[in-house]
């Protein structure tokens, strides 16, 4: 079954905000929201009201819409309560549930949550699929065309974006040994507390993904951080060997993979620090995405899906 035959039948669920959904939506694909109110804010917190008081007859939030028209369901973790998926699952058993992480498990939203009987479950990190039992895929989320870049003439050498993660005064450091050495850094350190980010000038508002991609047209080298990553080829990996940009990590376990070359990636704690000028002005060597596997998002979920039917089948036939 080709391509576009099979995920034409499949419909991915995830909250309108979350940070897939346009993508997901742009590809082409078929794509809904667990919950209805999701654009309207006051909708949103009576829901998660509703939901963390664990009062009656949850059901009357669920989206239905379009539901009965598919045979496959890709959801996503994100914000997804137990009693949502457990009704997806009831309105027809037969029909193939998969169950997405693309970031780590947490305490609210661990895959134990889940039945297995009402889904097929996947990540892309190591550790979490060793401790919940759940499927290993190559990638947390892989790439999407729509995130190519045009590169512009660079005046950023380091980029780097995310929550600070209890690592502030590591980054602020880091950052002032990149100027050290003469290098332009820009640290994008995000906070979605408003009042965080007035107390401390460190942080930043979060800011559309639209914008990273502008930034990166921008930046010589990425930096990936592994702490509070999943262990697999994250999305700053994938920026990197799409964009051609090179790569500032402090994983030593990247050397495992085929894409590792060191004059592409520059290892903290093992490379020179000294060396990074020189790492910067060094060409950057071509690598076979092809090699890489499912590279793209719409090639990750075709093998998912696929094997997910190959597994939920095996089920029925041990039953």
């Amino acid at each position: 079954m080709g391509l576009n035959n099979l995920l034409k039948d499949v419909l991915f669920i995830e909250p309108e905000h979350g940070f897939y959904y346009p993508f997901i939506k742009s590809d082409g694909l078929n794509i809904v929201s667990p919950y209805k109110g999701g654009k309207l804010l006051f909708l949103r917190i009576l829901r998660e009201l509703h939901f963390r008081l664990n009062l009656p007859c949850k059901y009357i939030w669920y989206n239905s819409k379009t539901i009965n028209k598919y045979s496959t369901f890709f959801v996503f973790e994100e914000l997804l309560i137990p009693e949502f998926l457990k009704w997806l699952y009831q309105k027809d058993p037969d029909r193939l549930i998969v169950l997405f992480y693309a970031n780590l498990c947490k305490p609210f939203n661990h895959a134990n949550m889940f039945d297995d009987k009402w889904c097929i479950k996947w990540s892309g990190d190591s550790g979490d699929c060793t401790m919940y039992r759940m499927n290993m895929c190559t990638g947390s989320t892989s790439f999407f065309k729509s995130w190519h870049i045009v590169k512009q003439n660079p005046n950023i050498d380091v980029f780097y974006i995310g929550r600070d993660k209890g690592r502030l005064d590591y980054l602020l450091g880091l950052e002032k040994n990149l100027r050290d050495l003469g290098l332009n850094p820009y640290f994008h350190i995000a906070s979605g507390v408003k009042y965080t980010i007035k107390r401390d000038h460190h942080y930043k508002p979060l800011i559309p993904y639209t914008k990273v991609l502008e930034y990166l047209s921008h930046s010589r080298a990425i930096l990936h951080l592994e702490q509070g990553a999943q262990a697999c080829i994250t999305i700053r990996l994938q920026e990197s060997l799409v964009n051609r940009i090179k790569l500032i990590t402090d994983s030593k376990d990247i050397k495992k993979y085929k894409f590792y070359d060191p004059d592409n990636i520059f290892i903290l704690g093992e490379d020179d620090i000294s060396t990074l000028p020189r790492f910067l002005d060094k060409p950057y060597k071509e690598v076979n995405l092809e090699e890489l596997g499912d590279f793209y998002f719409e090639n990750l979920a075709t093998r998912i899906i696929g094997q997910s039917i190959e597994i939920k089948r095996n089920r029925e036939c041990n039953r």
